[in-house]
């Protein structure tokens, strides 16, 4: 057996743990347009099932529907602390669209936190199989 097989002898009971162990491989951060080739490739990689999105926060890996919650906090904590960019936001040039008017000034710093808080979380198992 080659050295880098040592986990296909596992009994089973092991190697389900292996399979419910998931590890960050990586910070996807934006990703456009080549966000349906970057799923495929991932998939073509670990299976459809086998890899993740997740995000660091805090020091934790956590869901997305966990960190959206520090995401959509970021900004109303943005927001209290600033009540003059609050009033300049909503009266400034009625009618008019900008784009400071439908995202906020933070939007780049509070969507950088979003983007940089990305992992890419692996099956240990898939990741295991890659081989060297």
């Amino acid at each position: 057996m080659h050295p880098a097989d040592w986990w296909t002898t596992l009994p089973p009971a092991a190697a389900a743990d292996l399979a419910d162990t998931w590890i960050v491989v990586g910070l996807p951060g934006f990703a456009g347009d080549a966000k349906h080739r970057r799923q495929e490739l991932l998939d073509e990689r670990f299976g459809a099932d086998g890899w993740r999105i997740s995000h660091i926060v805090r020091g934790r890996v956590v869901p997305p529907s966990e960190a959206i919650l520090e995401y959509e906090e970021a900004y109303r904590s943005f927001l209290r602390d600033r009540p003059a960019l609050v009033r300049f936001l909503v009266t400034t040039l009625p009618g008019r669209q900008d784009w400071y008017h439908a995202e906020g000034c933070a939007h780049l710093s509070i969507e950088a936190f979003w983007q940089m808080s990305k992992v890419v979380e692996v099956r240990y198992d898939r990741f295991l199989a890659l081989g060297d």
